[in-house]
């Protein structure tokens, strides 16, 4: 399953070797206690379309405490705006293997076309549901979206307001939705986004997880600790200590919960938080993902590989390549893998979507170079959403005054005989 690994360029690594994750803005870590409150390598798909030039304008460094944490940017549409229309869809890519543009195949492959949508923003975090009708995507700093229809329209939530969005999840319906805020409150709704919540209390939340049926949930906070809840999150209880943890995920039914400290271990639990178990020696781990059921799971290095479990996590192996990941996500059965890899300043060098349908034995290419840092897959694996930042901008920085990037779409879907029809008359 290991794959031979790749240097990146030598300035890329040298960027690589300051890239912390979402790091101290000055806002003091969470501490204990909790109560409610009022947060590939295949052939290669044509890629989304060329976005236009970034303006000048001087990155803020997440590192830079006069920053505040306090969003300089309300986000590309203020909460309470028309809805977003995706626009066109760009050139399909590669015809699929076996096809010419006279015959189709019985199904359109996940990255053989994708739909460029939503405004020009910087698209940090994005989520999707078991089907991919419902997908939300958030900017950093900025405004949380909601898309109900597959991404056709975007919706500002004006609930949550504005926020330094560190991650989204919801569960296979997209009903029951949670957004942590970098410096803010962990967000969540139970009626798709129609009203909000505000939960815990202000600390600098770099992850989220809930259940299916919304009511556990677990978050972890930049050098504070991991908490869960098991009542919607009304209540929570510390039940890691503190530590600088990168992210969190659970089984849909909330009892397997997977998380990893970025110089420490990846830590385990089957018993909803209660128990852990420590897994692999420090590796700077940064993004997981896992299975409906929590039996495989997924966790990247920041900068290294990824290393995957099909035992819920007893043991691991390498895969991929030693690249800097920015987003990993899983569809439920824990089968396929996406991972986004990010331009590094000017090196454009293996950055890309990268998919498997193996669990990372192998993987395909399904979008180019492109400053890359959100990856969603839909549970059943027949939609990703992506989202990209300013061309040039580091993976790492938080840059409200350039222009960003836009959201893709691709999906996986059966070529009907209305689009054969379509596509030979078009000719």
């Amino acid at each position: 399953m290991k794959q031979a690994q790749h240097p990146l360029a030598t300035p890329a690594r040298r960027a690589l070797a300051t890239m912390t994750v979402l790091t101290s803005i000055g806002l003091a870590a969470c501490g204990g206690g909790g109560g409610g409150g009022a947060s590939a390598e295949a052939p290669l798909a044509t890629a989304p379309n060329t976005a236009g030039a970034v303006a000048t304008g001087s990155p803020v460094d997440a590192n830079d405490p006069t920053n505040g944490g306090t969003p300089s940017n309300a986000g590309p549409t203020q909460p309470g705006a028309s809805p977003v229309v995706a626009g066109p869809i760009p050139p399909a890519g590669d015809t699929p293997a076996g096809a010419t543009p006279s015959q189709p195949t019985p199904r359109l492959a996940l990255g053989a076309q994708w739909l460029e949508t939503g405004p020009l923003a910087d698209w940090w975090t994005a989520a999707a549901s078991g089907d991919g009708q419902v997908l939300a995507v958030a900017v950093n700093p900025g405004t949380l979206y909601l898309s109900r229809d597959a991404g056709t329209t975007w919706t500002p939530q004006a609930g949550p307001g504005t926020g330094n969005w560190s991650s989204i999840d919801m569960d296979p319906s997209g009903t029951h939705i949670a957004a942590s805020s970098f410096g803010g409150l962990l967000w969540v709704t139970h009626d798709g986004g129609n009203t909000w919540e505000g939960k815990f209390h202000n600390c600098n939340w770099l992850g989220v997880t809930l259940s299916n049926n919304g009511q556990r949930l677990a978050g972890v906070s930049k050098f504070g600790p991991l908490f869960t809840s098991d009542d919607g999150g009304a209540t929570w209880v510390p039940r890691l200590p503190n530590g600088d943890w990168q992210a969190v995920a659970g089984s849909e039914d909330g009892r397997v919960l997977l998380t990893a400290e970025h110089a420490g271990q990846i830590q385990v639990s089957t018993d909803y938080g209660q128990t852990w178990t420590a897994h692999e020696p420090p590796r700077g781990w940064y993004r997981l993902a896992i299975s409906a059921d929590g039996q495989h799971m997924a966790v990247a290095e920041n900068g290294g590989q990824i290393h995957v479990s099909a035992d819920f996590g007893q043991t691991w192996s390498a895969t991929f390549r030693a690249l800097p990941i920015t987003s990993l996500s899983m569809t439920r059965d824990g089968q396929q893998l996406v991972v986004a890899v990010p331009t590094v300043g000017t090196s454009t060098a293996d950055a890309g979507i990268y998919h498997s349908n193996d669990l990372g034995q192998t993987w395909q290419l399904l979008a180019t170079p492109r400053a890359w840092r959100a990856a969603a897959l839909s549970g059943d694996g027949n939609t990703l959403v992506a989202g990209a930042r300013g061309d040039g901008v580091e993976p790492m920085m938080i840059a409200p005054d350039l222009p960003g990037g836009h959201i893709y779409l691709t999906r996986a879907s059966a070529v009907t005989t209305s689009t054969a029809a379509a596509s030979t008359a078009g000719r």
